[in-house]
């Protein structure tokens, strides 16, 4: 069996470890936390809304909160599996500056990312030793570890663009990034409410047509198209679970109507909403489940 245990962290789960051996897959799920997935020891298959990810060993790939994802079946092998959740993320200065290029989400190779890759998969597993460890200062060390970790992930996403000129700019740059990753997170955690462009852009500060400019230019999609695309994941969610109502489904995740919300549904999915339920049926919040996630103090107890 493999060892699976968790980080005790000062907000409680926060961080969770997974050390995958298994060769059995897991069906389509998503996690409130984000998650980073690297090899050990052979390749492993992740899906991410529809998109086929072979990873090998010296690969990391990061999915986001939210993220409808399946683990296929594997040869066998090692993989670390750490869930992260965003109270966690957003504490590391910046971070918050690049979830526009996460989404739905990032592949980091040796290829494409050098010695940045390197530097987080030797992060990762440094966080994994501590953790299985149990020492004293363990849990810190790995939340030390992670954060390194999560830090070189973003150098290495901002030496992809120009993000860094984002970062570094003058300070009314980056007071009005700072503006727009409030707005998304609004979005994100009203999606299912009567928003309105010239409501958050009054919100915000700004005209409708500055909003509508600075909003394009940060997330690189339009206002309508980012709260289309987190309702969409809150209804992903939703079917997922089985238990609600596909019209109150469309009511929940703001929707004016079920003819609108199955056009967007068949444009963003490919399928129709009952389909989508068909096709994960039974799918709950993560298929791996908490009985996987064990701390280091249950673990003791159980010796």
């Amino acid at each position: 069996m493999p060892k699976e245990v968790d980080v005790k962290p000062s907000v409680k789960g926060s961080i969770r470890l997974y050390l995958n051996q298994e060769t059995e897959g897991y069906r389509s799920h998503w996690h409130n936390a984000y998650e980073l997935i690297t090899p050990i020891e052979n390749r492993f298959s992740v899906t991410v809304e529809g998109t086929v990810y072979r990873l090998q060993p010296g690969e990391v790939l990061l999915i986001p909160s939210g993220v409808v994802h399946e683990l296929a079946q594997q040869e066998r092998g090692r993989r670390v599996i750490f869930l992260v959740e965003k109270e966690e993320l957003l504490a590391i200065d910046d971070f918050a500056l690049l979830q526009r290029w996460f989404y739905p989400c990032q592949l980091l190779t040796p290829e494409g990312d050098g010695e940045s890759c390197a530097h987080v998969v030797k992060c990762l597993e440094m966080a994994a030793r501590e953790i299985q460890s149990e020492s004293h200062f363990g849990r810190t060390a790995a939340r030390a570890w992670l954060h390194l970790a999560l830090t070189a992930c973003g150098r290495a996403l901002l030496a992809r663009g120009d993000g860094s000129a984002m970062l570094t700019g003058p300070a009314a740059a980056k007071r009005t990034l700072v503006a727009m990753q409030d707005a998304c997170a609004f979005i994100t955690e009203h999606c299912d409410e009567r928003l309105t462009l010239e409501g958050l852009a009054a919100q915000c500060g700004y005209s409708k047509y500055h909003f509508t400019r600075l909003f394009s230019e940060y997330t690189g999609i339009s206002f309508h198209a980012y709260l289309n695309r987190q309702r969409m994941s809150r209804c992903r969610q939703l079917l997922m679970d089985g238990s609600t109502q596909i019209t109150e489904i469309a009511l929940r995740a703001g929707f004016g109507s079920i003819a609108t919300f199955n056009r967007v549904f068949r444009e963003v999915e490919g399928m129709t909403p009952s389909q989508f339920r068909d096709k994960h049926a039974n799918t709950r919040v993560s298929q791996m489940g908490e009985e996987h996630f064990v701390t280091a103090g249950q673990r003791r107890a159980e010796r």
